[in-house]
């Protein structure tokens, strides 16, 4: 059985290929809800939407196991859609 984290789920976006200091730190975004509208940074007035930042060993119960045709996302692959890539 696969183990039932944020890392093995279908709807985690890893962090790999980020450069504002995060990918060394295992998180990642939970995409399973369309994200919310909120600040980007404390220190900045603009907005944008967001999902909720989680670690890679974190758990939750909505996982759902991640397939072979379900392709492992990242915000390397993201770039463009994501304002933290």
């Amino acid at each position: 059985m696969t183990d039932m984290k944020c890392e093995t789920c279908k709807y985690w976006c890893d962090y790999v290929g980020c450069d504002d200091g995060l990918a060394d730190l295992n998180y990642g975004d939970c995409r399973r809800y369309p994200a919310v509208f909120g600040p980007r940074k404390v220190s900045e007035p603009t907005a944008a939407g967001r999902w909720p930042l989680t670690r890679r060993r974190d758990w939750c119960g909505e996982w759902t196991e991640r397939t072979e045709d379900t392709p492992q996302t990242t915000t390397a692959n993201l770039k463009g859609r994501n304002d933290r890539a």
